[in-house]
């Protein structure tokens, strides 16, 4: 094990918060590996095949794994664990880092990559694992098919070894405990980090996020935000005061309130927010709310997740289903809304959506729903140019 300590010392000097990852973890000898793993908690290793890496593709192999964990990827597979194609997913997401800071010395095409993939760089794993999917189908559907295999060229490589370790998912079932000690085992890995003097920057960002503490209940946003986005209702029923003020003989309606005249709810119901059944149900909570509030708003609930699954106009909620279940892909439903023209859209979703829209035509409040908010700030790609988002 003098090779595994000597690089473990190599990425210590290199980026100590990916050195204290690695040493916090619990090493365990696994024959059954082809390599190296990590679930997060453990890092199994096969000591024969390590034993033939050198310093230098030995620190490779920690550092990505380190990372895996960093990334969370041991958190959000979604039952796709066990795909190689989550593996290819999410080793093209980190690997492309570790080249891009060019921290270690290593054979160019030791590894899987966006670039090797032909795939584009800087993706999540998530986005990566549906590109890789829909190259899939779309070369069985081709008549020149070359059959399954998976690289560019239809001929694999063995010519070059490949120095990757892979990513397990994590082994607590509960998820809201997992991601509780994925919070508490990155921020001793940042403070470790900077007791050795050197905090890289993806690092710093996510200190902020672990740290940040909101200024208002997110309940209290959404409210605000809908009250400011509801139109100044007018009514004879309470004439202008100033009009009477002033001695004009014309009779104006006064100010009697606010009112919303279509409201749409967005819902995520795909696989991944069937583990937040509480946040599904504080949605329902919400729209009760705005029924409440706005008894003339035409309220609409749209259930999504690959799709539309169901789009209901609803004036009472004492009998309602969430359909969790399935893939994530938000463009359809973000097209049905449109079609029925809202003053606002509340979208209420945990943010692993591959194909965010570049732009939402209509006034709209992201609900981003998480026990983790790191990791939800740290993965989610959807931006105050989107509309304004809340972490509930």
């Amino acid at each position: 094990m003098t090779t595994f300590n000597n690089a473990l010392q190599d990425v210590w000097l290199n980026d100590p918060v990916l050195g204290a990852i690695i040493t916090r973890m619990n090493v365990r000898k696994d024959k059954s590996i082809p390599l190296m793993v990590t679930n997060g908690r453990e890092l199994l290793i096969n000591e024969s095949e390590v034993a033939k890496l050198t310093r230098n593709e030995m620190a490779l192999v920690l550092a990505h794994e380190a990372l895996h964990v960093a990334r969370a990827h041991h958190l959000r597979s979604d039952g796709r664990g066990g795909k190689p194609e989550w593996q290819i997913a999410t080793d093209c997401a980190i690997n492309t880092e570790l080249w891009q800071w060019a921290a270690y010395e290593y054979a160019e095409t030791s590894g899987t990559t966006a670039g090797n993939q032909d795939l584009p760089i800087g993706l999540s794993a998530e986005e990566y694992y549906n590109l890789i999917k829909q190259k899939e189908k779309e070369k069985e559907a081709s008549p020149q098919s070359g059959g399954n295999d998976p690289s560019p060229n239809g001929t694999p490589d063995n010519s070059k070894p490949k120095f990757s370790g892979a990513v397990l998912p994590c082994p607590e079932p509960d998820l809201a405990t997992a991601q509780a000690e994925y919070q508490q085992q990155m921020m001793e890995a940042i403070l470790l980090g900077e007791q050795a003097g050197r905090l890289p920057g993806w690092a710093q960002k996510m200190k902020a996020n672990l740290t940040v503490k909101p200024k208002l209940n997110w309940k209290v946003l959404l409210r605000q935000w809908m009250m400011n986005k509801a139109k100044l209702r007018r009514s004879f029923e309470r004439p202008s005061r100033r009009q009477a003020v002033q001695g004009s003989n014309l009779i104006l309606p006064g100010k009697s309130g606010r009112t919303l005249g279509k409201m749409l709810f967005m819902v995520d119901v795909s696989g991944s927010m069937s583990r937040y059944q509480d946040k599904l149900d504080l949605a329902l909570a919400e729209i009760k709310s705005v029924l409440q509030l706005f008894p003339n708003a035409e309220v609409r609930v749209i259930q999504w997740n690959v799709g539309v699954v169901s789009d209901t106009v609803i004036h009472n909620v004492k009998e309602w289903f969430w359909e969790a279940g399935s893939g994530t892909s938000i463009r359809p439903a973000l097209k049905r809304a449109k079609e029925h023209r809202p003053d606002v859209v509340v979208i209420w979703t945990d943010g692993w959506i591959a194909d965010i829209p570049d732009k939402v035509l209509m006034p709209t409040l992201w609900c981003i729903t998480s026990e983790c908010r790191t990791l939800a700030r740290e993965n989610c790609k959807i931006t105050s140019k989107l509309g304004t988002v809340i972490y509930v």
